[in-house]
Formats: structure tokens, sequence, C-alpha cells
């Protein structure tokens, strides 16, 4: 008996405990909401920028945008530069003068913390600029061949130094980097399109000019300071040895990322409301050879100088070797490709380019 009232008496106790730490959780909700507090006081303001580098050409501009807390507001605050407290027209900056340049935001009584920005010298580039092309796409996208067919007649058929690489989602030929660059592109669905690993831009009908304006910023904003040589060796033992080369006019980090890339594949797609068999995939990725997309570290390239690294890849059986190729880039410290070159996997070679 005397076992039985000991086991009441400590569901009773533990009860009580429960009922006593439920009670002051809700006094303390209570609390918070009666003295008026709520999340969107204790937000801060952030001030973010597109670049923390450019060249003080007078053309090349700084983006700035403004968050409270994940809310974009930069249409509501204002941006100051720090030594001056004068505030900028509009949330972009330019200069001719090189240096390091400071500013800060202001949004609903708030300010962000300072942000600097440096202005490079001015170095006119020797180099051809070609541009890196990322299409995101699948055999099971009904929207995704009309869209590659705007990016065949539109920008494959017009602009030479644009390169193309497909990566598929989840078909036959779906891509393990997929995940990782959707996300980082912040892409919501195929089919989709990235430049120079820029930011990510929608293929849908209403949108596929934002990749020429985006080719077009690259090619005029963000200026090739390096050149990329790469070449492609095969042994009989269906083995390929590539060299890949950087080349820098400026003191600078540079990451290299090397893909294997095949074109014209014939296989499944969905076109539309059609079923198809015998659609021709354009430039689908393979392969990366590289550790991560970002690239495997070069260190930093001095003026005038080279660096070099040398990677391996069993050819596969299935590969059409005379339409396989090896995408080398270069990509900068801030995660995006500065330069870029491309040549046959079987026994294939590219130079550095330099501007006639």
């Amino acid at each position: 008996m005397n076992v039985l009232w000991a086991h009441h008496q400590n569901i009773f106790t533990m009860n009580n405990f429960i009922i006593r730490i439920a009670l002051a959780v809700f006094s303390m909700v209570c609390l918070a909401g009666c003295s008026g507090v709520s999340d969107g006081e204790d937000l801060m303001v952030f001030l973010k920028t597109d670049v923390r580098e450019f060249p003080a050409d007078g053309k090349s501009k700084v983006k700035f945008s403004v968050f409270e807390g994940k809310a974009d507001v930069t249409s509501k605050a204002a941006v100051y530069e720090y030594e001056t407290g004068k505030p900028l027209t509009v949330n972009e900056f330019s200069t001719t003068v090189a240096g390091t340049y400071a500013f800060y935001a202001e949004y609903n009584g708030k300010k962000s913390e300072s942000v600097s920005v440096t202005a490079e010298p001015v170095i006119e580039s020797r180099f051809v600029r070609n541009v890196c092309l990322m299409e995101f796409t699948d055999a099971s996208c009904s929207f995704c061949p009309d869209a590659s067919r705007y990016i065949d007649r539109n920008i494959l058929g017009k602009y030479e130094n644009v390169h193309l690489m497909a990566f598929h989602e989840k078909d036959e030929w779906k891509s393990d980097q997929f995940p990782e660059l959707f996300a980082k592109f912040q892409l919501t669905g195929t089919p989709g399109a990235s430049v120079d690993m820029r930011g990510g831009i929608s293929l849908a009908t209403g949108d596929r000019d934002k990749v020429k304006s985006a080719i077009a910023d690259s090619e005029e904003r963000y200026t090739a300071h390096c050149a990329v040589a790469v070449s492609s060796v095969k042994d009989e033992s269906g083995n390929a040895v590539i060299t890949a080369k950087i080349f820098s006019e400026m003191s600078s980090e540079y990451y290299l990322a090397v893909y294997i890339v095949e074109d014209g594949i014939k296989g499944y797609q969905l076109d539309g409301s059609l079923d198809q068999d015998n659609y021709y995939h354009q430039f689908v990725v393979r392969k990366l050879l590289s550790t991560s997309v970002y690239g495997d570290s070069m260190g930093r390239i001095a003026v005038e100088n080279e660096k070099a690294k040398e990677y391996q890849v069993i050819c596969d059986g299935s590969w059409n070797l005379s339409k396989t190729y090896v995408y080398a880039l270069a990509i900068d410290k801030q995660g995006y490709v500065n330069n870029m070159q491309v040549c046959l996997l079987d026994g294939g070679a590219a130079e550095y380019e330099y501007l006639k």
C-alpha cells in the first residue's frame, strides 16, 4: 500500500513540475507580447555589395543592396560614403581614383556596419575575354528545349567567345554538381542559367534576354586579367592527361575548375507535349575533375607569371571523343569566372588568347 502511495506521489510531483515549467514559458511569451517587443524591432540593417574590388575606370560600378534582416529594403534605404557622409544619388558607386572606400546604409533610423570596397588602378587587358554560360536543364523538362533553342540561335550563334555548359538535373546525364550550383544561384526551376557564375537567370520566356545583358556585363564591367591555356594528351589505355595553365597580368588569387563536356548527345527529351527520342543535347557536363565547383586553389599568381596544374581522367567508352571537350575555368577569389579556355579531350590544345 505504501509503495502504491509513493508511486502516485511521484507522478503528482512530476506533473506539478511540468505544469510549473509550462506556466513559466507561457508567462514569458505573454510578457514579451504585452511589453510590445516584436521580432521586427530587433532586426539589424546590413549593407551588401555585388563586388569588393573593381577597376577605377569611371565605368565599372559597385552596386549596393540594403537588408533589414532578410528583407531587401534597398529602394527605401540610403547609402552614404563613410568619410564624407555624402549620400549616393543611386545605390551605385564608380570612380577614376584608385583607393579604398567605405560606405554605410541607413534605414528606419538604424545604421549598418561600414563596408569597404577597393578601386584598383586600371590595367588594360591584353586577353580575349571568354565567357562561361551555364545552363540548368533536364530531359523531363518540357520547357527546356525551347530555352536551348533560344541559346543556340541568340547566344552561341552570335557570340564566338561564349562557351556553354549544360548541367542536367536527374536524367541519365545528370550532373553531381547540379544541386550545389542550382542552390548557389538561387534558381527555382529549370530551365535556368548563370553567366560567369555571377548569379542565376530564369530562362522562362520573358527573362531570357537577361542572359545577353549578363554577357555584356562580363565583357564590359569585369575585365579578364588572366588568360587560360589547356591541352590534353590521350594514351593507348584510354587515359588522358590534361594540363591547364593560368597567366596573370596582375597579382591576384585564382582557382582552377576543369570539366569534361560532351556535345551532341542523342537521346530522349520531353519537348512541350511531345516525347522525342532523337533529340540532341548540347554541351552536356560529363565530369568535374577539380575537387569542387569553386576550383582548386592556384594560390596568388604574381604579375606576368603563370601557374599550371595537371589532371588525369579515364575516357569513358560512351563518350564521343570527336565531340568531347575539356573546359578550364579560371575563377577569382570572389568565386566568379574571370576567363576560360576549351580544347578537345582527344589530343586538343588551346593557347593563351591575346587581343589583336
